[in-house]
């Protein structure tokens, strides 16, 4: 196999996002290069690279001594030699033998198969949109099904994430098929159904008048869903978008990805699959992700979103966030919470605990109302970090979920912070019904 040395180290480059580092089973510690591709795998997931220069038989090199040894080269064409237990490099005079002691025959499958649902998308939209939603999802891996990103497929495909305490959804306002849709079977224009045996049929039975009785209504068919769950790992989530900005695009490189770079997205029962568009020095190359679906149902999501009634508070994101980083070591000395109050056109925020202090501020806002609630200030940071533009806020009581809604794009629920407000005695939470087979969550 000969392949231009620069271009090896790019594509190893851009695969060592799938090597696993702490990996159960050495060998995945590996890259698999032949076959026109090269492709490490850490069993959850996998990335891919067609390479038609590495067209021989498969070989599977430790990743960080090959890689290593490949850079040690000068520019040019590098000759890869594999043989069993070992590969062989040379380009001019200057040669290695990089030796390990597995076979391409250990190397665990490749995650092949027919992917029979696809589609694309404006790439640079459901990158971001992906990395916006998934900062609400659970990083406690004791709740495997909230550890990941939601991709609700149906007609209005949406991307939803939450940890029990905030809740992020954002549509993708783009249908995507179901994994259960298929096409009616055609039946041919000469095939003529065979005629019904009347034997098989029951006589009808025969009111006391002597009229037929009617027969008993069909059942009705079960109704087709209408949206159907794919959740996707949070470590699939952080390498799509770690390889969308690697292999960013220079559109002169090639004509046509010049208008649009379009993610393309397969999935089938229990996995993903990315085809990322990429090019190096003017040549284009794919790159695709796949990876294994996280098993079991995530909440029931919609019921969760609180009702708009048309009150609330509109104000500037930055505004608000530089307010509260004022306000947050006050906060985090405290009980870690920023109050808000908001009517006649202002939003009133503070920060108090006990030997801290006290911090106060005004934000310029639209009021439609009046009314104030507790957010724990690292949700409300984390919400507000990197956003510019029109929030707008609606709560209902101090009590109720804050819902915040983005240049009216994205929407996250944060959970209200129980605190005992002036004149007011201190309320208990209430705690939230969980529903079946979920888990229950604390709202302080």
């Amino acid at each position: 196999m000969q392949i231009q040395k620069a271009k090896l180290e790019k594509v190893l480059d851009v695969l060592g996002e799938a090597i696993a580092k702490k990996a159960a089973l050495p060998i995945t510690r590996h890259v698999r290069l032949g076959e026109g591709m090269a492709a490490p795998h850490n069993l959850d997931r996998q990335v891919v690279v067609a390479v038609p220069e590495l067209d021989g038989d498969p070989t599977v090199p430790p990743y960080t001594l090959f890689t290593e040894t490949v850079k040690g080269f000068p520019e040019g064409d590098l000759v890869i030699t594999p043989a069993p237990g070992q590969v062989y490099l040379n380009m001019g005079g200057q040669e290695a033998t990089v030796q390990f002691n597995v076979m391409a025959t250990d190397y665990p499958p490749l995650m092949l198969g027919d992917y029979h649902r696809r589609t694309d998308i404006d790439g640079d939209f459901f990158v971001r949109a992906l990395e916006e939603v998934a900062v609400n999802a659970a990083t406690d891996e004791t709740r495997p099904v909230l550890n990941g990103v939601l991709l609700e497929v149906g007609e209005e495909a949406t991307l939803v994430a939450a940890d029990g305490f905030r809740l992020g959804v954002m549509s993708l306002r783009k249908r995507m098929p179901l994994l259960e849709e298929a096409p009616a079977a055609a039946v041919p224009a000469d095939v003529v159904p065979a005629a019904e045996p009347v034997t098989t049929r029951r006589p009808r039975r025969r009111s006391k008048k002597g009229a037929a009785a009617p027969e008993p209504p069909a059942p009705a068919p079960a109704a087709a869903p209408s949206s159907q769950q794919l959740v996707i790992p949070l470590a699939t989530v952080e390498a799509l978008c770690h390889l969308w900005k690697k292999l960013d695009i220079n559109p002169a490189a090639s004509t046509s990805l010049m208008k649009s770079r379009r993610l393309g997205i397969e999935y089938r029962q229990g996995f993903i699959r990315f085809r990322i568009p990429a090019h190096w020095r003017g040549q284009e190359m794919l790159v695709t992700l796949t990876s294994l679906l996280i098993q079991g149902s995530f909440p029931s999501w919609p019921g969760l979103l609180p009702p708009s009634r048309g009150e609330g508070v509109v104000f500037q994101a930055q505004e608000l966030a530089s307010k509260v980083a004022f306000l947050a070591p006050i906060a985090n000395e405290g009980s870690g919470i920023i109050r808000m109050v908001w009517g006649k056109d202002t939003l009133m925020l503070s920060a108090m605990g006990a030997d801290s202090g006290s911090a106060g501020a005004n934000v310029r806002a639209a009021t439609l109302g009046s009314g104030k609630v507790a957010i724990a200030v690292r949700y409300l940071s984390s919400y507000l970090r990197g956003r510019t533009g029109t929030v707008a806020m609606e709560c209902t009581g101090p009590a109720s979920p804050a819902k915040f809604t983005h240049e009216g794009r994205s929407t996250v629920v944060l959970m209200p912070m129980f605190v005992a407000w002036e004149g007011e005695p201190a309320p208990e939470a209430p705690p939230l019904e969980a529903a079946p087979g979920e888990e229950e969550v604390e709202a302080s």
